[in-house]
């Protein structure tokens, strides 16, 4: 079977990326090799130590994918937008509201005992078990009843008035 221009272009950047993939398995194993020997580990151990690594970690040596460099509430919390200690309700419709709360470092802490997370996003997906939705536009300051969305845009408003 002869293969078109467009399909022979395809088979050749599909057999690149293979290469790509097989050259990045081999740096991987090189990596986790070098890592293990470094820790002293052998054995049954390392192999453990190399399943706790992220792979993406140690080949990139970077945050995982989605997670920012530092919690974007920082910003708000430092231009006491938001203060730490203070409440952010999603409000439901007909229920009291869910509530979390603000960190000095800018994550949000949505239940007593619980991992802190670093975006609104995530602190929707927390506090509502699982669902998905931006929010920025959903948590409310109990201070002010505005949006985060709301109080990001007047952030970037007052810092576009500071620039040169």
């Amino acid at each position: 079977m002869r293969l078109t221009p467009d399909q022979e272009k395809l088979a050749n950047e599909f057999r690149n990326a293979e290469k790509t993939i097989n050259a990045r398995r081999k740096r991987r194993k090189e990596i986790a090799k070098d890592l293990a020997e470094a820790l002293g580990l052998s054995g049954a151990a390392r192999l453990l130590e190399m399943r706790r690594q992220s792979l993406q970690q140690l080949l990139k040596n970077d945050r995982p994918r989605g997670v920012p460099s530092e919690p974007p509430l920082r910003r708000l919390v430092e231009a006491s937008l938001l203060e730490p200690g203070e409440t952010l309700l999603l409000p439901r419709r007909g229920l009291p509201p869910f509530e979390a709360h603000v960190l000095e470092d800018g994550r949000i802490q949505c239940a007593e005992g619980s991992e802190p997370v670093a975006t609104p996003s995530a602190a929707f997906t927390a506090l509502t078990g699982g669902r998905h939705a931006d929010g920025w536009t959903r948590l409310k300051s109990a201070r002010s009843w505005r949006t985060l969305a709301q109080l990001r845009e007047e952030l970037e408003r007052v810092e576009g008035l500071a620039s040169p």
